[in-house]
């Protein structure tokens, strides 16, 4: 196999991560990109959107079957979120009479504090069932 030799004076150009990102926020940012985003997540769950239940070239039942137990499990760890911050929200209000230096305030401070780990676990756990999905369907339709 012959490699084409670039014609002299001419200089290879290689992207730089610098271009390839502008390019990408290029994308994320028109209005073609949004229009088709907003379409199939206003229709689907997280779950749902994440191991793309509707994707089905085979048809089996099997894949169906994983995909929709795989989006229930993320979208229950979506839930947890939910559920935690409605527990804030409902400590805030139960508090809003006491002083700014009372131990109710401080449990919602550390609550609030730890908010971000809770949403790196749920992250790993939303990424690990959608990697399971992947798998699982690879392991019913081998062969």
């Amino acid at each position: 196999m012959k490699f084409r030799q670039v014609p002299k004076g001419w200089k290879r150009v290689y992207p730089t991560q610098e271009s390839i990102s502008a390019f990408f926020e290029e994308i994320r940012n028109s209005e073609w990109f949004k229009e088709h985003k907003l379409k199939y997540m206003a229709t689907k769950t997280l779950g749902e959107a994440r191991v793309r239940t509707d994707f089905n070239v085979g048809g089996s039942s099997v894949v169906d079957e994983i995909k929709k137990n795989s989006a229930a499990l993320i979208n229950s760890c979506t839930e947890i979120g939910n559920l935690y911050r409605k527990k804030i929200t409902l400590l805030r209000d139960e508090g809003k009479d006491l002083p700014s230096d009372d131990e109710h305030w401080n449990k919602i401070k550390k609550m609030e504090d730890e908010t971000g780990e809770l949403y790196r676990l749920i992250s790993l756990a939303q990424t690990q069932y959608e990697q399971a999905a992947m798998w699982a369907v690879k392991a019913a339709t081998f062969g």
